[in-house]
């Protein structure tokens, strides 16, 4: 037997993938786990578990030392990380959490976790619209085009589709957990800080259009009734837009409450002081 390294989705699997290879038992070998696996971020940065089993009736204990520190020269995290990411980006058969609702609570709690994290490599923003476009194709939705409009502070991840439908989803829910696994992706391995939209046949207008009415019955109420107007939960981009367009009201102040995906805008009338 000679001096392994093995690879397995978590330790136990990489250590039973040498032995097999060996054709030895567990007692037969000295077992050092020189990396952890890491789950990653719906496949991306995903990290496997790396052993090293060394014989015990040919190392002594100087000579496992040696056995031990040489594999792990020869691994890298750089090597780990650019080839599970190079995988999970191409293969057309991504793994999605939930082909009913892509925005859950846990989806949202990693991205914020991922924001947070140093990228380990960087890519462009094909990356991250052939992501898009794997994710889509595991939902049932095939023959999709990203097109990407980059203009330094804003990113544009424009969908083309004969199923839109598909795209958009209930009250928007699948389009709006698309924007932020895009806006993570983008923030964290392509440009930090860059202002990111997800669309697909004008949704995005549409939407606007929408929002815009709202904003002014909103306004209607609050400046009649001088009461405080609860909305409905709203995607953080959505909320941002009706904000914006009742911040033109001086009587009008406006903050969010609850948490996501159920956070909501609260609109209250605030009388202007005499100067």
């Amino acid at each position: 037997m000679e001096v392994g390294t093995y690879e397995g989705k978590d330790i136990e699997t990489a250590i039973q993938k040498g032995l097999a290879e060996q054709h030895v038992t567990r007692d037969d070998v000295h077992v050092k786990i020189l990396q952890e696996p890491r789950r990653g971020f719906l496949g991306l940065g995903e990290r496997a578990a790396i052993v090293s089993l060394i014989p015990k009736d040919i190392v002594s204990d100087a000579a496992e030392k040696v056995a031990v520190e040489q594999p792990i020269a020869d691994i890298t995290d750089e090597k780990v990380v650019t080839e599970t990411t190079d995988t999970s980006i191409e293969a057309p058969n991504a793994e999605v959490t939930s082909q009913t609702d892509v925005q859950t609570e846990e989806t949202m709690d990693t991205a914020s976790e991922a924001i947070g994290q140093p990228a380990t490599e960087t890519y462009d923003v094909d990356m991250v619209a052939q992501y898009i476009i794997d994710v889509l194709y595991q939902y049932g939705v095939p023959d999709v085009r990203v097109d990407v409009r980059d203009e330094e502070d804003k990113i544009v991840y424009q969908i083309m589709t004969d199923k839109p439908g598909l795209v958009i989803g209930k009250h928007g829910k699948i389009i709006n957990a698309l924007e932020v696994l895009a806006q993570v992706l983008t923030h964290r391995y392509v440009r930090s800080g860059a202002y990111v939209t997800l669309d697909v046949d004008d949704y995005r207008e549409r939407r606007y259009a929408i929002l815009e009415k709202l904003a002014k019955r909103v306004e209607n109420e609050v400046m009649t009734d001088h009461e405080p107007v609860y909305l409905d939960p709203l995607p953080a981009g959505e909320r941002k837009i009706v904000h914006n367009l009742l911040a033109q009201y001086p009587e009008i102040k406006t903050h969010s409450e609850g948490r996501e995906p159920y956070r909501y805008l609260v609109a209250t009338y605030q009388a202007r002081t005499s100067e």
